[in-house]
Parts: C-alpha cells; sequence; structure tokens
C-alpha cells in the first residue's frame, strides 16, 4: 500500500493575520506521521465541491463538502488544516461519508510549510481509500474577517472627518475582506470536475455593503452571489470586499463631498481613482469615466510642460486609458474624443522626453484608436538597435549551430536629427532548413501590436536577403539565458531565414533612428554635485556599435565606418574606441579580423566621440570656468586634465592632477555613472588619480620621474583595494592594474601575485 502526506492547505496572506478559508490539497506536508516525496502526485481526484460561505459584518461562515474519488491504487492519505495558531479556526468539525472525525492537533515540521507561510499547526487526519473508492469529506468552521483601514486620503487632512460631522472616517469607510482560496486544490489528480462557490449575506450585511467580488460571480442578487466552474484548474482565488458601516450610496456621496483637490498629488489620483471604483460598482459608466478623466488632469497637472521620468505614474497611465478608451460604452461617450486627443497631446509629450515606457505606449496606442488616428506611425518611437546599434541575432536555442557569422560591416552616418545604420551581414549556412533572425532586444507588449499593424512595412527599417525584400514582423523566440539556466520566452522583431547547407547568404539591413542625445560635457550625468555649465558645446555626442550574439559560435570579420556630422572635424574628436580606429577626416574606421562573441554577455564595442569645442577651445573653457571658483571645482580640475591628456599636454596633465591629489580630492566619487565612464578608457569610479600621474609621466619619457610616479600608484591601488570592503565589488580591474605598474618596476613576484588575486574574481 502506498502511503503518502496530504495536506489540506489553509493558505494565508503573508502580510495579515487572520486566517484565509482555503480548498483541501494534497500537497505533501513534507513530515508529519508518514511523510513522502514532496511534491508527489496523488490519484485521488476531487470530482466535485460545494461551499457555502454566510458572511456577516465580522466573520465568515464556512461549510465545504469535497467529494473525492481514487483513481488508483490503494492509498492512505494525512489531511489538514494548516494554521498560525491554535485557535484561528474556531467551531472546526469535520464528517467523512457522515461519520465525525477528530482532527489531531499537531506542529508543522520546521521549514515544510506549503506556500511559504510561516504555519505553525495542524488539524489533521488520516483517511485510507480502496482502489476507486469515493468519498465525501464535510468541513466547517468560521473565522473572522480581515480588516484593512480607509487610506484614500492625506494623513494630515480632516476633511473626510468634517464632512462626516465628526464621525471617524476609519468607522465609517474602513473596509473588510474575506476570502476562499480555490488554488490550493490543484495538486488533486485532474482537475475538479465541478466547483460551486454560494455566497450569503446575514447578520444586516446586504448586497449595497459589498465592495469587490472577484472574479465577477457567476450570478447575484441581493442576498448574495454565486460562482459556478467546471472542469476546474484553480489558478484564481474568490476574494470579496465590503464595507459593513457605509452603503455603495452613501460612500459615493461621501466621497463626492470630500475636494479631492485639496490633497496631495499622490492623495488626489487616489481620490479619483478610488471615487471611480465605486462608480463602476454602481453601474454609473460616464461617471466612472469622468473620474478617470480626473486622474489624467492631475497626472498632466503633475508632469507639467516637460514630463520626466522621475514623476511616474505609468501604470494608471494605462489604467486611464482602459478604462476611457476601449469599451463600447467609453467609445460611445460624446466626451470621448475631447479626452482622447488630450491624452494623444499630452502622451507624445511624454514619450518624447522620457521614453517609450510600455504602459505609456500602451496607453497611446488606445488613445490613437478613439480618435480613428493610423497608430501604426507610432513604430518609428521603437529603437531598433539604435542610437546603439547592434548586431543582428539568431538567438533561437532550437536554431543553434544552423549558420555561421563570417563577416559585418557597418556604416553609421550620424546627422544633426537622425543616425542611419547601413549594414551588411555575410552569413554560411551549415545545414538545411530555416532559422529566426531578430534586431534589438525584446518586445513589450504594445510594441508587438504596433509591430504586427505595421505588417511588415517600415518607414524607418529595411532588409533584404541576398536583394530580396524580407517582411519583418514579430517573432516568438526561445532565448539561451546562461549554461544552468533555462531558456526564456522573448518575442521580438525579425523574420525567418531560409538556409541550405554550405549557402553564402548575404543580409542587408538599414535602420534610421533618432541620433544619440548629447551627453553631459563632464566624465559622467550630472547631478546636484556636479558643476554647472550652460555652453552646450562643452556636452559630448557619440556614436556606438555593439557587436554581439552568442548565437554566432565562431569568430567573425568586423568593418566599423562612422561618418561623422558636417562641421565636426579631428579636432573636435575626443577618442576613438578600441585606439585602433583610424581618423580619416570626418570618418573614423576599425577593422577587427576574429571578433568572438560566442561566450554568454560576450560583445565587442566600437565608439566613437566628440564634442562641439576643438580640444584648445575645451581647454581654454574649462581654464576660465575654474577662475570662476564654481561649485565642484574638483570634477572641473579632472575634466581639464582629461582634455590636457587628450591633447598631448602631459606636463600640464600632471599639473592638474597634482593639485587634485594635494587637496585629497576624489573627483571620481560625485555622482560617478558607469555607463558614462566607459566612454574614457581606463576611466572608473575607483581608479586612483596617481595612476593617470604615471601613465602621462610614462609618456613623456622621463624614467627616473616615471619610476617615482610608478611607485606612488602602486602605493595608491593598494590603498584603494584595502579601503573597498563591499564584498560584490569587483576589485579585479585594481589587481590587474597593479600588477602592471609591478611589472614595469621589475616586482615580477608581487606583479605575479596580483595577477592571482585578479583571477579570483
Amino acid at each position: 500500500m502506498l502511503h503518502r502526506t496530504i495536506v489540506l492547505a489553509l493558505v494565508l496572506l503573508a502580510s495579515c493575520a487572520a486566517a484565509l478559508r482555503a480548498d483541501i490539497s494534497p500537497e505533501p506536508l513534507g513530515g508529519g506521521v508518514t511523510p513522502g516525496p514532496r511534491g508527489e502526485k496523488t490519484d485521488v481526484a476531487m470530482t466535485a465541491e460545494e461551499v457555502e460561505l454566510g458572511l456577516s459584518k465580522d466573520r465568515l461562515d464556512v461549510k465545504v463538502t469535497f467529494h473525492l474519488e481514487n483513481l488508483g491504487a490503494e492509498t492512505s492519505l494525512q489531511v489538514g488544516f494548516p494554521m498560525t495558531s491554535i485557535d484561528e479556526l474556531k467551531d472546526f468539525k469535520v464528517e467523512i461519508d457522515g461519520k465525525k472525525e477528530g482532527p489531531a492537533l499537531v506542529a508543522a515540521p520546521p521549514g515544510k510549510e506549503p506556500g511559504g507561510h510561516d504555519f505553525s499547526y495542524w488539524l489533521a487526519w488520516e483517511m485510507k481509500f480502496a482502489p476507486a473508492e469515493k468519498k465525501t469529506v464535510v468541513v466547517s468552521y468560521n473565522v473572522s474577517a480581515l480588516e484593512r483601514a480607509f487610506a484614500v486620503r492625506e494623513e494630515s487632512s480632516s476633511e473626510w472627518e468634517e464632512y462626516l460631522g465628526g464621525e471617524d472616517v476609519e468607522t465609517s469607510l474602513a473596509r473588510r475582506r474575506t476570502y476562499y482560496i480555490l488554488e490550493t486544490g490543484a495538486p488533486w489528480k485532474g482537475p475538479i470536475g465541478k466547483a460551486v462557490v454560494r455566497l450569503k449575506l446575514e447578520g444586516g450585511l446586504t448586497a449595497a455593503n459589498l465592495r469587490e467580488l472577484s472574479p465577477p460571480p457567476t450570478s447575484r442578487n441581493a442576498a448574495g452571489a454565486e460562482w459556478s466552474f467546471t472542469d476546474l484548474e484553480p489558478t484564481e482565488n474568490i476574494e470579496i470586499a465590503f464595507c459593513p458601516a457605509t452603503t455603495l450610496d452613501r460612500e459615493i456621496e461621501i466621497t463626492r463631498g470630500v475636494h479631492g483637490e485639496a490633497m496631495s498629488t499622490w492623495d488626489r489620483l487616489c481620490f479619483h481613482k478610488h471615487l471611480a471604483d465605486l462608480l463602476r460598482l454602481k453601474g454609473d459608466g460616464a461617471g466612472m469615466r469622468a473620474a478617470y478623466d480626473a486622474m489624467l488632469d492631475t497626472i498632466i497637472a503633475e508632469q507639467g510642460e516637460e514630463p520626466a521620468s522621475d514623476k511616474p505614474c505609468t501604470d494608471e497611465i494605462n489604467e486611464i486609458a482602459t478604462n476611457l478608451f476601449s469599451s463600447p460604452e467609453a467609445l460611445a461617450d460624446p466626451a470621448t474624443a475631447a479626452r482622447a486627443k488630450k491624452a494623444c497631446d499630452f502622451l507624445d509629450r511624454w514619450i518624447a522626453a522620457v521614453g517609450d515606457d510600455d504602459e505609456v505606449l500602451a496607453a497611446l496606442v488606445k488613445a490613437r484608436k478613439a480618435l480613428g488616428r493610423d497608430f501604426r506611425e507610432l513604430v518609428h518611437i521603437l529603437d531598433w538597435g539604435g542610437p546603439e546599434g547592434r548586431t543582428m541575432e539568431m538567438p533561437d536555442v532550437s536554431d543553434a549551430g544552423k549558420a555561421t557569422l563570417e563577416e559585418e560591416r557597418v556604416t553609421i552616418t550620424v546627422g544633426p536629427a537622425e543616425t542611419i545604420y547601413d549594414t551588411t551581414f555575410i552569413l554560411r549556412g551549415r545545414r538545411d532548413g530555416t532559422a529566426k533572425v531578430t534586431l534589438g532586444g525584446p518586445l513589450w507588449p504594445a510594441e508587438i501590436e504596433l509591430v504586427t499593424a505595421a505588417a511588415g512595412t517600415f518607414d524607418n527599417l529595411s532588409v533584404t536577403v541576398d536583394g530580396a525584400p524580407v517582411k519583418v514582423g514579430p517573432v516568438a523566440c526561445s532565448i539561451p539565458n546562461g549554461p544552468d539556466d533555462p531558456p526564456r520566452a522573448e518575442t521580438r522583431t525579425g523574420w525567418t531565414l531560409a538556409l541550405r547547407a554550405g549557402q553564402t547568404i548575404e543580409v542587408r539591413v538599414r535602420v534610421t533612428v533618432e541620433s544619440s542625445p548629447d551627453l553631459s560635457g563632464y566624465a559622467w550625468k550630472s547631478s546636484p554635485r556636479t558643476p554647472p555649465d550652460d555652453e552646450r558645446r562643452f556636452d559630448r555626442r557619440r556614436a556606438t556599435w555593439t557587436a554581439a550574439g552568442t548565437c554566432w559560435t565562431t569568430p567573425r570579420k568586423l568593418i566599423v565606418a562612422v561618418r561623422l556630422p558636417d562641421g565636426v572635424s579631428p579636432a573636435h574628436v575626443r577618442h576613438l574606441f578600441p585606439d585602433t580606429g583610424k581618423l580619416d577626416g570626418s570618418t573614423a574606421r576599425w577593422t577587427f579580423d576574429a571578433v568572438d562573441t560566442s561566450g554568454v554577455h560576450a560583445e565587442t564595442e566600437v565608439h566613437v566621440q566628440w564634442k562641439g569645442f576643438t580640444l584648445d577651445e575645451e581647454v581654454a573653457h574649462l581654464r576660465k570656468l575654474l577662475d570662476s571658483k564654481p561649485a565642484g571645482a574638483d570634477i572641473v580640475r579632472f575634466q581639464l586634465a582629461l582634455a590636457l591628456r587628450q591633447a598631448g599636454r602631459f606636463e600640464d596633465e600632471i599639473a592638474a592632477l597634482d593639485e587634485l591629489i594635494a587637496a585629497n580630492a576624489d573627483p571620481l566619487s560625485a555622482g560617478a555613472d558607469q555607463d558614462q565612464l566607459k566612454l574614457d578608457p581606463g576611466l572608473t569610479g575607483t581608479r586612483p588619480l596617481p595612476c593617470y600621474v604615471f601613465e602621462a609621466r610614462r609618456k613623456l619619457g622621463d624614467d627616473k620621474a616615471t619610476r617615482a610616479a610608478a611607485a606612488r600608484a602602486v602605493e595608491a591601488l593598494k590603498a584603494k583595494i584595502a579601503d573597498t570592503h563591499n564584498p560584490h565589488e569587483d576589485k579585479s580591474p585594481l589587481w590587474r592594474e597593479l600588477a602592471e605598474v609591478e611589472r614595469f618596476l621589475g616586482n615580477e613576484a608581487e606583479a605575479k601575485q596580483a595577477e592571482e588575486q585578479a583571477g579570483q574574481r
């Protein structure tokens, strides 16, 4: 006879002290009288269940009938309800086929609670099943309803109490919640054949006190509601919210009498959302939409003329658009057109200023649809691969090894407003078949809708394979996620490529995107600790290409050419990365014979950076700025040192760095941003300043001074390593640089020791 431990799970919400109501479940206890393998499937099925819920103002009475049938061999089960305290379930009774069962109170084994909840006790009993045997279990008990405070108000505001004539708002408007958990019944054999949940309102509670029934019931009336399910694979639960002290009409009257405009922005949003929910329950669609329109006005007022990402309301924006522009009732509302135009104007500005957040983009699609606009034009804002372009990929794990990328040729033409990526990829098929080829990263749901609607035609994207145009659209892929992790599902922009073994395939992709925005003229983005500077020519521009794609398992040739905007001369260029690049007039060029991106996250980045200033103009500007003794002068002086280094004026660079070192300044700690720091080779937020002095001395060629600078760099690196206590911070760059400097000084043993430390990352 097979003997397993089965849990009759009464699940608790982690944040709630009171118990929830739940299905019996065969999730093994993992300990107890006769433990079995945790997660083992049972052959006992729940063919039906009838749930009777009696809800009064402060408690829920539960009576549930479970019909069980053994579809397998003879078995024995331990069944039980988990609890967080001994007296959690009141008047608990069990009958099996009409015979009373006396459950035993047992302690839950440590660390074995189902669902990760902190259960301390179990009411448990034993059940035995012969093959094909059926049994009926009836369980009854009662629990207290969960109480939640009324929170739709500003803490410092007394407007609610004033409107209520001094009555405590918590007493009048606080809600209670209760649940019946269905999903704990999922482990029984197969689906639950039939499930019925009946809610009966008692003790003076009426339908007017109800606030939420989720999911929507199959039927409802003044006395309660009913949910009916057939062949139920339980993935959601019954949730009931009610206000025991106030009817729905009275709460709407109270809410409308309070002036939400006097609240803070966030409380005002919650206020209008609360009113919208009440009016939805009332069935007042027009009133509900007016409340959502007030939410939209609140967000527009808060964002102002120049929306910013530090004032986010993206989830609320999409919820507003869903309720204002998606349903037939909303579209028939005479006010919809004006609301949609207002939303479109605002969301266009939002996306232009902040970017194409998924929720904002989804809201804009809904608003444009409501106006009858061709929302496919929104596809222009999608980031197809720029302003930092990337290699096309063949990312699906099922396509591994079907083709190799032999050569990658890239021409980037940077204009004042747009950047054009012209790319040619030479592939060689390794076996007959097809493969998925994609551009860019994963698409959000709203982007998938846009790409689908575009039907393969994009003004800013064209693709040809061996000279023939290709229709590009959403492609579902299974993406590698590291050697020890399962693949992840993604949808990307791409197409299906036909392959023949030994065939050479030429793929050409032309993408036009907005040019990369200006970056702060300093070594990082602006922050409150960086000096003010209104000279726009001091800001940096860049063009980047990232050769990537773990799917390309063999090295390939990479050729990149960047054509800079008109008016940008070699004197405006700050650096090429890698420094193997060549500058020919206003075109930067790189050639790599064997780029390998086969490792997880492996890639090769190429970029060029330039400014509106020439180097001489920048140096003069920085010196003038320092004369004014600005806030953040250390940052300005360090930027001056960088400019002097790029100009080859190493003695002057050393003088600027020595001033910072003498003042014990640490400019790299002020608002450092690693995405920006990588624009300067070797520039990181942890690199000590004496290392820059050492570099400059080496370029000047004075051996004695260089050795002295190297010794100071060694001491600075050792001190920085010793002061880095964060175990998650990567010290390997510091150890590698220490090894290099020690080797320069002839300290081979110390260099090898540092290299060993670097390899322990």
